[in-house]
């Protein structure tokens, strides 16, 4: 048989474990909140024509890889660049082949950036993707904002 004492006891219990769990959450989301804000404020506003942003770094692109990544020379050194906001058809799809508007993306990555050409890329707050490419916003010598024009 159960006590009322060992009733009320329990009853407390329970009502510290819900209000932990209340202040858990409200944690969660406030910490996602603050994330989030953190991270639009990171990433430049998208327009197909704007200026450079301070701090980005400028590099000289080697090659078009795709219609998303790029060679590029930063400094000394080699580098694969992969454009935030892009996701291009592959050249080599499963089968070997380029899927559907994988040589237009490319085609329009090569416009846009082509060999031998200056640009000016911002990392984001995630600087590396799977494959060891540095993520970026990319912009020409003369402003356009080439993640948004790929996008268009």
């Amino acid at each position: 048989m159960v006590s009322a004492r060992q009733t009320k006891r329990r009853a407390r219990e329970t009502l510290w474990t819900i209000a932990l769990l209340a202040v858990l959450i409200a944690g969660g989301v406030a910490l996602t909140r603050w994330l989030d804000a953190r991270r639009e404020s990171a990433v430049p506003t998208p327009t197909a024509t704007s200026t450079v942003p301070a701090g980005a770094e400028q590099v000289t692109v080697g090659f078009a890889r795709d219609g998303d990544t790029l060679d590029a020379v930063a400094g000394t050194d080699r580098v694969q660049l992969r454009l935030l906001g892009i996701d291009a058809p592959e050249m080599h799809g499963a089968d070997g082949q380029p899927q559907c508007y994988a040589r237009e993306a490319y085609e329009e990555l090569r416009r846009l950036a082509p060999n031998g050409a200056r640009l000016w890329v911002l990392d984001d707050v995630q600087r590396l993707d799977p494959y060891q490419r540095i993520l970026v916003y990319a912009w020409t010598t003369d402003g356009r904002f080439v993640n948004a024009e790929l996008a268009r």
